[in-house]
């Protein structure tokens, strides 16, 4: 009984250390697409990156916001390779066409442009 109790205990925290290497799957759908082409829901994730009060997030753009700033930070060292695309989409999008919000985001990451434009290039 003890062995049986042993091996079930590895294999749960076996478990939750492979969870904290990598992302939920959810990022794994996103729709980056519908996300980026949308000037609505652009405009709401945008005031959830530059933390523009406390009703600016909702807890989907929270945890989105959260998702891409580790992962640009990161530099996906825990994405999926779908998950790396929508990152890599994401970083382009906003670099070319949402340049202050992409201001916020390297400020946020603490990062010069020319470290920027070699995150993007590393993806």
């Amino acid at each position: 009984m003890i062995a049986g109790t042993t091996v079930t205990l590895i294999c749960l925290l076996a478990a939750l250390c492979v969870s904290g290497d990598s992302y939920p799957e959810e990022y794994d759908r996103l729709d980056m697409g519908d996300l980026l082409g949308d000037k609505e829901k652009l405009a709401k994730f945008s005031a959830c990156l530059r933390d523009e009060g406390s009703s600016s997030c909702t807890e989907k753009s929270a945890g989105l916001k959260a998702f891409l700033l580790d992962a640009l930070k990161t530099k996906c060292s825990k994405c999926t390779e779908s998950q790396k695309g929508h990152v890599k989409r994401a970083a382009i999008f906003f670099s070319e066409n949402r340049p202050d919000d992409w201001k916020i985001i390297i400020h946020k990451l603490q990062l010069n442009e020319t470290q920027a434009a070699e995150l993007i290039k590393s993806f």
